[in-house]
């Protein structure tokens, strides 16, 4: 995973939306985990950026569908999806120099990645 420090594309921090799912997913017994697993099942039929008419079209598609998502699994309010729009803003930009990235299986393994380590640092610990 390569992320950045600050600020990232349409002034997202990335590892603050990181750290604020993980929390989300330690801390509120009512969000379940099972959304970060099923994202990653319809993630593999995700249309091509240059279907979606390239980044931001991806990020509308992506805030759509992770907010469906994540509001059927507790994790936000349908009517304030504040993760699955950070993380729409993050997927579809890369993490190292801020281009778009212009393939399905790129955006998927970059999200895959953001909600993987979310869900990593929102276990909780063992003693």
């Amino acid at each position: 995973y390569t992320g950045r420090w600050g600020e990232g594309h349409g002034g997202v921090d990335e590892l603050a939306s990181i750290d604020t799912l993980a929390d989300t997913l330690r801390s509120d017994r009512g969000a379940s985990r099972r959304a970060i697993y099923n994202a990653s099942a319809w993630l593999t039929d995700m249309p091509e950026p240059s279907q979606l008419g390239g980044a931001e079209g991806m990020r509308d598609y992506l805030a759509a569908t992770l907010g469906y998502q994540f509001a059927r699994q507790k994790l936000e309010d349908p009517k304030e999806p504040s993760h699955s729009a950070r993380l729409a803003s993050l997927a579809p930009w890369s993490s190292v120099d801020g281009q778009p990235l212009s393939t399905a299986a790129a955006v998927r393994d970059r999200l895959m990645n953001l909600l993987g380590i979310a869900e990593f640092l929102g276990r909780e610990t063992r003693a």
